[in-house]
């Protein structure tokens, strides 16, 4: 049926948390049975988001008892799911620091729901605090085959949300040109000064021997891209394309930063 099965809705969102996932484990260098449990994890919590969207919209404006039912029941299976497939990577595989990831990414998740739950997550600060919580699952991928939280946890945290908030300011200055032209310099403002810091920082960091310069690469397609639409004039907003073309951005981003990652010093 239509509402069988709430998954979220926004595509972006499920090529940020996988994407972040699978540079993670580039970094790891290896899949094992702990990062399957993670993955299951992760799948669970991004799942129960949007069931848990519903349910609060419901309480708060009204909703059908069937379909409350049946989003309580999707809630419950994939908070089931987490906290298996959790219970195990902390107490058999003594992965302790999960925990307190886990606290700062629910309560990234509560703001969100209640952001959501007003219509506010699309807005920057809405969009931002998810890109910071979906990429979490990165550096605990990251974890959960190491065992401990050093320089590349950040590291890759910090390099996932640099990649993926790039596309909030990318989205909603090409948006805006055709659907919000009032708003369009100042959208194309904050992309232009985004990417540049982007750029600038990520130069600094490969010149130190943060990052390697085949890393530094896989940012240089979005940085390029940003600029080119921002003065390039369109002739009609086509929102498939643009989805479609993040989706081949992110791909390239990943088969970089793992080809890259073996020449970060250690």
């Amino acid at each position: 049926m239509k509402h069988s099965i709430p998954i979220p809705r926004e595509h972006g969102a499920w090529a940020i948390l996988y994407g972040s996932f699978l540079t993670g484990l580039a970094a790891a260098g290896t899949f094992n049975l702990a990062l399957l449990l993670f993955l299951l994890a992760v799948s669970g919590v991004f799942l129960a988001h949007e069931p848990l969207v519903k349910l609060v919209r419901s309480f708060k404006h009204g909703g059908r008892r069937e379909l409350i039912r049946r989003w309580a029941l999707w809630l419950a299976v994939e908070l089931t799911t987490v906290s298996i497939a959790g219970a195990i990577l902390v107490f058999h595989y003594r992965l302790l620091a999960l925990l307190p990831i886990g606290f700062f990414v629910a309560l990234l998740l509560g703001v969100h729901l209640r952001l959501t739950a007003g219509h506010k997550e699309r807005s920057v600060p809405g969009a931002l605090i998810g890109v910071v919580g979906l990429t979490a699952a990165g550096p605990s991928a990251y974890y959960t085959w190491w065992g401990e939280i050093d320089a590349s946890f950040w590291l890759i945290w910090g390099l996932n949300v640099l990649y993926f908030a790039s596309g909030i300011f990318y989205v909603k200055m090409r948006v805006s040109r055709f659907l919000k032209p009032a708003v369009f310099k100042s959208r194309a403002r904050d992309c232009i000064v985004y990417h540049t810091l982007q750029g600038a920082l990520l130069l600094v960091a490969a010149f130190n021997g943060c990052i390697s310069w085949l890393m530094l690469a896989a940012f240089a397609p979005v940085i390029l891209r940003a600029f080119w639409h921002t003065f390039h004039s369109e002739q009609q907003l086509d929102i498939k394309r643009i989805g479609y073309s993040e989706v081949v951005f992110t791909a390239a981003f990943i088969v970089l930063f793992a080809l890259g990652w073996a020449s970060v010093p250690a």
